[in-house]
């Protein structure tokens, strides 16, 4: 995770004594990129022949799929459209510990009810009863709290929102620069790592976006295990959090794993 430059300071400098957090759904709770991925290579023959090989989820490094994956319109919809047939958005995995750490999060009285805020109603017809499905099967407790709605900022206003968690640059600079401190799961779509990795020129847009995220005082990158290392930031701001202490063995010990070189699961 970045370091811990601003959220306490966040926390302190706005006098936050009741913290309501927002949280997407797709490339936050849900891996949902990753699914694409396979169902593009088992459906989309014409995009695997042009980059002459399965794509993978280093291909994916624009958050739109039309230039992350060169192809026009038209065809990125076919993608959204078979998502949707396949009912892709109630099968998708859940990233680990998503659902532990936002149902210890509403047990805290200090946390307001928080907010499950997804744009996927832009982009399928039958969202809401897909993600509904996907949320009571992973045991996420999100009562009356979810929400579909693309425009995250006017959301988080309505319901005085003040941290977030997104992956998305665009939305998430929206947030940052209307005062709310942002969470940002690192992803090929919002870091650099393809184009570094394999010397190819940066969309200008994403460079722009990344340059300003990287330096915003209300953004903080997240790693993988993204909600051991967000329950980790959480629980360092203040006694509010201490219910999710926990997790810091938790991070403790994926970094074990992680340097004795085995394939850690969380």
């Amino acid at each position: 995770m970045a370091n811990k430059k601003s959220y306490r300071q966040y926390i302190l400098k706005n006098n936050i004594n009741k913290i309501i957090i927002g949280f997407d759904i797709d490339g936050c709770m849900a891996a949902l990129n990753e699914y694409t991925v396979g169902l593009i290579n088992r459906s989309f023959p014409d995009i695997t022949k042009q980059f002459g090989r399965y794509v993978t989820i280093e291909d994916m490094i624009n958050f739109d799929y039309s230039k992350a994956l060169k192809i026009e319109d038209d065809e990125r919809d076919k993608i959204f459209k078979l998502s949707q047939d396949n009912r892709l958005l109630e099968e998708v995995d859940i990233y680990p510990y998503a659902a532990d750490v936002i149902n210890t999060i509403i047990q805290i009285p200090e946390v307001k009810a928080n907010k499950l805020i997804t744009s996927r109603a832009d982009y399928y017809n039958n969202a809401k009863e897909q993600t509904i499905i996907f949320l009571d099967k992973h045991k996420v407790n999100y009562e009356d709290n979810l929400i579909f709605d693309s425009n995250k900022v006017k959301v988080s206003k309505k319901h005085n929102i003040n941290s977030f968690v997104e992956d998305r640059l665009k939305t998430v600079i929206e947030l940052a620069d209307a005062g709310i401190f942002v969470f940002m799961p690192d992803h090929y779509h919002n870091n650099l790592k393809t184009e570094n990795k394999r010397k190819i020129d940066v969309d200008k847009e994403k460079l722009e976006r990344f340059r300003y995220v990287e330096n915003h005082k209300n953004v903080i990158r997240v790693y993988k295990p993204y909600w051991v290392n967000m329950a980790v930031s959480f629980s360092e701001v203040s006694d509010i959090f201490m219910p999710l202490k926990k997790y810091e063995l938790l991070k403790s010990y994926a970094l074990l794993i992680q340097k004795n070189g085995r394939n850690q699961k969380i």
